[in-house]
């Protein structure tokens, strides 16, 4: 379709690293809540690669945080927002600058478990205290340190082709991984995997690591080790990749 034509050509003008950033604006400056690697999949030739792992914190927050603020502070300046969720979705390459994919008053679907596992950074706690005690909201964003990490956590999504799901041991094995803080099976042993249903996933998993080495390491053991199979006994989840992150 022509715009399916469209997007593929953005994406294959975007191909830096990609990035989620969440923060709140509070007396109409920007304050970071966490900074996130987004990474992709490209599954098959001629597609649109696919999210399949959000890593907290990015590796790459020296590089991109002051711009990223830059451009939001711009933002706000010019949609008169005093406070509230801000979200941004964008691309960064290294002289190339910010390329931006989406600006919300939002957070992230699947990603707040995220700051709390990582940070002990809790959405909700913000989202009650802006409604009945601000005072602790600014403290809150104050003690926050996106460089500071409690621990490293991600969450890893798994996309599979349309096919009747016979046998998924494997996926139930990983949930019990020391590593795995929330496992989220979509689906059930002799259902059919459709597109654009109520399950957006095979199968997601938060896992946390006390490093960056080690949480890659483990991503990398995840991605080795899940599956799903059909009746025929033929594979149905996509292989999830790593990018490399060499500047």
């Amino acid at each position: 379709s022509t715009l399916g034509t469209i997007c593929r050509k953005i994406a294959q003008k975007l191909d830096g690293f990609e990035f989620n950033m969440m923060t709140w604006v509070s007396d109409g400056a920007v304050r970071v809540i966490s900074i996130a690697d987004r990474e992709k999949t490209q599954f098959a030739e001629g597609e649109l690669p696919e999210s399949t792992r959000n890593v907290y914190p990015s590796c790459l927050i020296d590089k991109v945080e002051e711009p990223a603020v830059s451009l939001l502070q711009s933002y706000i300046e010019y949609t008169g927002q005093k406070e509230g969720p801000l979200s941004m979705q964008f691309f960064w390459k290294a002289g190339e600058g910010i390329q931006v994919c989406e600006i919300a008053a939002r957070f992230f679907g699947y990603e707040h478990e995220l700051t709390d596992m990582v940070y002990r950074f809790n959405m909700e706690e913000l989202l009650l205290n802006y409604v009945y005690d601000n005072e602790y909201v600014t403290k809150m964003l104050e003690a926050q340190d996106i460089r500071k990490p409690l621990m490293h956590g991600a969450v890893l999504y798994f996309h599979g082709r349309l096919k009747q799901i016979q046998e998924q041991q494997a996926a139930y094995e990983l949930a019990e991984d020391k590593a795995v803080v929330k496992p989220w099976i979509f689906y059930e042993a002799g259902e059919e995997v459709v597109a654009y249903g109520p399950n957006p996933y095979l199968a997601l998993y938060y896992i946390e690591a006390g490093s960056r080495e080690e949480l890659d390491e483990i991503s990398r053991d995840f991605f080795e080790k899940m599956s799903m199979t059909d009746p025929d006994g033929e594979e149905i989840v996509f292989q999830n990749k790593i990018p490399k992150y060499s500047l």
